[in-house]
């Protein structure tokens, strides 16, 4: 499978995952939603930033993935706080994220940068921060 995950254009997770620093990511919810139970090894998750340019920034192949349902507030602070150091997560994220009951945790492989890989935005959900394709062709633009 292929994911789309917009990044926060203010936050340096770009930076963090293409320098090495952000080995992991988290989604945290209320209950179980995208992409908890969706996102597997060998799986392709392609970056972009919320800025709404549709410009892939870079993409990474998934080591692991780990799923945690039912969790309490407190375990769900300290499930966060325990990998924080992988995370690399702001103030702001850590709010986001901690204490939801739902929590996917992804190892991510190495990450490159990609230069022109651009999407049709228009036919992706924007209110979602994570999408799943079968194939990224299926939203990518044609090259001028």
């Amino acid at each position: 499978m292929h994911h789309i995950v917009y990044l926060d254009s203010n936050g340096k997770d770009l930076d963090h995952l293409l320098t090495g620093k952000k080995t992991m990511i988290v989604r945290g919810a209320m209950s179980p939603k995208i992409p908890f139970g969706r996102v597997v090894a060998e799986d392709q998750i392609y970056f972009l930033l919320q800025n709404g340019d549709g410009f892939i920034k870079s993409r990474a192949r998934v080591m692991s993935a780990t799923v945690y349902g039912n969790l309490s507030q407190e375990s769900s602070y300290s499930l966060v706080e325990e990998y924080q150091d992988r995370l690399l997560l702001s103030i702001a994220q850590m709010k986001r994220t901690s204490g939801k009951r739902f929590i996917t945790l992804i190892e991510l492989g190495q990450v490159d940068q990609i230069g022109d890989l651009k999407i049709n935005v228009s036919l992706l959900d924007e209110s979602d921060s994570w999408l799943i394709l079968d194939d990224i062709k299926n939203v990518l633009m044609e090259a001028a």
